[in-house]
């Protein structure tokens, strides 16, 4: 084996894994960094809405009677059932 075909081996072989890297690279850029929108977890869009589950909470309690009100509120460690219908 000559010093040539060594050489020619290891700058196409170090060549192409260089441009390996950059291809995946760009592609890690592209796709989380430009996106434009922070990615908090593996759920869609507006899983994290506190709003949507704050509604949806207060529609469930006002389904409970007032004694189920009384105790859920008392539970959650507020006094908020005086005065709600």
């Amino acid at each position: 084996m000559s010093v040539q075909s060594l050489f020619y081996g290891l700058f196409f072989g170090l060549g192409g894994g260089f441009i390996f890297l950059i291809i995946c690279s760009a592609i890690t850029y592209h796709r989380y960094l430009r996106s434009g929108r922070i990615r908090l977890g593996a759920g869609g869009p507006g899983d994290l809405d506190d709003e949507q589950r704050l509604l949806e909470e207060e529609q469930a309690v006002r389904q409970l009677d007032q004694a189920q009100q009384e105790a859920y509120f008392r539970a959650k460690g507020s006094s908020s059932f005086q005065g709600r219908d």
